[in-house]
């Protein structure tokens, strides 16, 4: 009996180490491709988008009214830079259906990428033209209005975003930047207080708000927005040197 466990224990043991092994090796062969491929000039996360890429092409050779495919060849073109590309994929989908409002807004993202906002308002305004209750279209449109200071307008898209979702911490945080652009912090401050309702914790909306209160000649107010950051994480380095600088110009 002692015999049996004896070998039993040692197969184990063999069965082990050849495991490790074998997965020692891997890691070998793994770390050599992806050597290879740095060293040849290769980028790893280029060479995924690319077979990205194939993949859609592959369905369009077998249907090129395939607008799903169209759409992923156009998102990994967007990722590998190759903006123009993409636009020509979303055009594509846009002849199949001129109704996928969908469409119509990744292109317009795509466009103000190329930094072309006047084009890329005409296109999120197809998509809101399709579908007016489009939150994300009024969103971005707000957005690209702000790009083009044309500050009063993106806030009336950025209202229209909140009558479709009065909960939506984006596009209340958004308008509150656009109102700090027109010199209106206190109407800044409550779209930022209504934009923390949903997300108290935000920190992007927290020192948006800090830096209002700093304007309002409310440093206390802010120092404890600074306090609030380093609560919730005491290793948080930009909350401690905002509440050290705020600090200094306070004294």
């Amino acid at each position: 009996m002692m015999k049996k466990t004896s070998r039993r224990h040692t197969f184990i043991a063999l069965f082990g180490i050849i495991m490790l092994a074998f997965l020692i090796l891997m890691s070998f062969a793994g770390a050599k491709q992806l050597v290879d491929t740095s060293s040849s000039g290769g980028d790893p996360l280029k060479n995924v988008y690319e077979k990205d890429i194939k993949t859609p092409d592959e369905a369009l050779r077998i249907n090129p009214q395939n607008e799903t495919a169209w759409i992923e060849k156009g998102l990994a073109l967007d990722i590998l830079n190759r903006h123009d590309e993409t636009i020509k994929a979303y055009d594509r989908v846009i002849e199949i259906d001129p109704q996928n409002s969908t469409v119509w807004i990744y292109k317009g993202l795509t466009l103000t990428t190329l930094g072309k906002y006047n084009e890329a308002i005409i296109a999120f305004d197809k998509a809101i033209e399709i579908n007016s209750q489009d939150l994300d279209a009024w969103k971005h449109k707000g957005t690209t209005l702000v790009d083009l200071k044309r500050y009063d307008e993106a806030i009336a898209a950025y209202d229209k975003a909140i009558e479709i979702d009065p909960y939506n911490s984006l596009a209340w945080y958004s308008k509150g930047d656009a109102l700090v652009y027109l010199n209106k912090p206190d109407e800044a401050l409550k779209a930022l207080d209504k934009a923390l309702e949903s997300k108290p914790s935000n920190r992007l909306i927290l020192d948006s708000k800090a830096a209002v209160l700093v304007k309002l000649g409310k440093s206390d107010e802010a120092m404890k927005i600074y306090d609030k950051e380093i609560e919730i994480n005491p290793q948080d380095l930009i909350a401690l040197y905002n509440k050290k600088t705020l600090s200094k110009q306070i004294k």
